[in-house]
């Protein structure tokens, strides 16, 4: 123990931060203040403290030389539990980590900026180690070696390492890494629980995003839809493009994430020889017909050509209000490089085929007569009834 004569002879340590001035830079006052808060609240004893600085190389290497005591962490980086809450998402984001196959890195990003309470940018690794690979911990995630192979392999999209702290990345650059070019989905939440869970469950969840966030956009304000109701329909290949996510995936993450799927059939024209083999060659196996027993299409009883179309889902995520998405998309737009944002894409009148009604479905036909238009008709017990106006063949108006 120390006695009162010999601490009285030590030289006493100049506290480098209280001669900093007002602004230390970087254009970020906001930066200063957390760097002040941060300040440690005891200093290190001189050649001792050199000799650790010198030997941290990496605060997650194999000899683990760096390990602060968490008594000595600041309160502003104290980590709070969010078992039963959720963490918003932006669906956008999510089908880029699975095509980039980031999810794993992404989830941890995602904790971190949930488990950063006061929004500062930064969480101390020690404490990040306590509150994840703890196995007591109630947001326990992984072991300790694993973290270190997920901050690596993150280093430089999500986050930015030193020897003491790891400084997350805002979502507008998380975006921009990812080669996200605008968010246009509607952001959902996430149960917090469901980020907890196997990387098969997180795949899951960041798949079924999309769905989540396209239904009440998709369904339209006259629809009444509530964010978690069947959008329009949506095929397997465009669910491939966009995810990065196999058919056979699909349906495994569907089933995983309590997501539903309605089938969609339509309804064309009379079935004659000459209907039947044009629309067999546009609609291949899908193809089939039905009898109007209840004559529905029209006074007699005929028979109809019926296809099947996409199938429609059901989100399991509440949608969010969209508060700063303009914002981030302003951000992600100046980060992008000038002429990417925008180039070769086509216009949403050009891809749409499914309208609401029969209205908006006769208006787009009537602007752009080459390809069907679909309006949905009758609700079946297990899948829904469309109609549709056949497509004018080439050449003709």
């Amino acid at each position: 123990m120390t006695s009162p004569a010999t601490a009285t002879e030590q030289p006493a340590v100049a506290d480098p931060w209280s001669t900093l001035p007002d602004h230390l830079g970087w254009g970020s006052a906001s930066l200063t203040a957390a760097m002040r808060a941060a300040r440690p609240r005891r200093p290190q004893a001189g050649a001792e403290g050199e000799r650790g600085r010198q030997g941290a190389k990496e605060p997650w290497g194999q000899g683990e030389s760096f390990e602060p005591e968490l008594s000595t962490l600041d309160t502003t980086t104290q980590l709070h539990n969010y078992t039963t809450t959720s963490i918003r998402l932006y669906p956008d984001l999510t089908l880029a980590m699975l095509r980039r196959k980031q999810a794993a890195a992404g989830r941890l990003w995602l904790l971190l900026r949930h488990l950063d309470r006061d929004g500062q940018g930064w969480l101390h690794i020690a404490a990040i180690r306590e509150k994840l690979c703890d196995p007591q911990a109630p947001l326990r995630l992984c072991g300790w070696r694993q973290l270190r192979n997920l901050i690596r392999q993150g280093e430089g999209i999500f986050w930015q390492p030193d020897k003491e702290r790891l400084w997350l990345k805002s979502t507008a650059r998380v975006a921009a890494a990812l080669g996200v070019t605008r968010l246009s989905l509607r952001p959902v939440a996430v149960p917090v629980a469901a980020l907890v869970g196997t990387i098969g469950q997180v795949r899951a969840h960041f798949y079924a995003t999309f769905h989540s966030g396209r239904g009440r956009e998709q369904r339209g304000r006259r629809a009444g839809g509530n964010g978690r109701g069947r959008a329009m329909p949506v095929a397997r290949a465009t669910l491939q493009r966009v995810s990065g996510v196999s058919r056979r995936s699909q349906q495994a993450y569907e089933r995983r994430a309590a997501v539903k799927v309605q089938f969609n059939y339509a309804v064309g024209e009379v079935a004659t020889p000459e209907e039947s083999q044009a629309r067999g060659w546009q609609h291949g196996r899908a193809l089939f017909t039905i009898q109007d027993y209840r004559r529905r299409q029209r006074r007699q009883e005929k028979n109809y050509l019926a296809w099947q179309l996409p199938n429609s889902y059901s989100g399991v995520h509440d949608q969010q209000p969209k508060g700063a998405q303009k914002r981030l998309n302003r951000q992600l737009a100046d980060l992008l490089t000038q002429g990417t944002t925008g180039n070769g894409r086509e216009t949403r009148e050009s891809q749409q085929r499914f309208y609401a009604n029969a209205v908006l479905a006769v208006r787009s036909y009537n602007r752009s007569p080459g390809r069907d238009v679909y309006w949905p008709a009758q609700q079946l017990r297990r899948g829904r009834l469309w109609q549709v106006i056949a497509a004018l063949p080439a050449g003709k108006k």
